[in-house]
């Protein structure tokens, strides 16, 4: 597993206000913007990255100190140390081969849907192919990572656990075996 040496922190609020005042109380911090913006119907996304511990006291300050009202952050994701290809997918198309079979996941929120392809990526060696984060909308993320049969299926449930044990509102899905014209739309050889 390639990771970095910082943590990420990613906040959804449930007010385009709400978003931005977490994004000034996180730059004040100075930790590294990797988005803010809007990620469904008047709801705001914050993704940063630093130090785990710094970013753990922030997060607290937010949720206790700051007087951020407990409706008012959705769900929020503290992953360190993250897998470098996660992050790279959430940015960008990888040009990762596809396997064996498929992970699915589609959360209600994209702090969910990062911790389970984290957790994918870390505990079973899954590879993502493709994180999106929808932009309007109910808002939220899917993500797509491939691995060997086995692999998947483990990872989809202990997701489905995790998810479940969180009450968070996610579906995940597995595709074994996908057929040559399925598997033709994650091939990248002729880009």
């Amino acid at each position: 597993m390639k990771t970095f040496d910082t943590a990420v922190l990613a906040v959804e609020t449930a007010t385009l206000i709400s978003g931005y005042r977490v994004l000034d109380i996180l730059t004040r911090e100075n930790f590294h913007v990797l988005d803010a913006s809007p990620c469904g119907d008047r709801r705001f996304l914050v993704f940063v990255s630093g130090e785990e511990s710094r970013l753990k006291t922030a997060l607290e300050r937010l949720r206790v100190l700051e007087g951020m009202a407990a409706d008012e952050i959705i769900d929020f994701a503290l992953i360190a140390p993250i897998d470098r290809s996660v992050l790279e997918s959430v940015f960008s198309l990888t040009k990762q081969k596809l396997e064996e079979s498929l992970l699915i996941v589609e959360a209600a929120t994209v702090s969910a849907c990062l911790d389970v392809a984290q957790m994918s990526a870390k505990d079973h060696g899954l590879h993502p192919i493709e994180f999106r984060i929808r932009r309007s909308g109910a808002g939220g993320a899917y993500a797509v990572l491939t691995g060997n049969s086995r692999a998947v299926t483990l990872a989809a449930e202990e997701g489905r656990t995790h998810l479940r044990h969180d009450m968070r509102d996610a579906k995940i899905e597995t595709i074994d075996q996908p057929a040559p014209s399925f598997r033709s739309l994650f091939e990248f050889s002729n880009v």
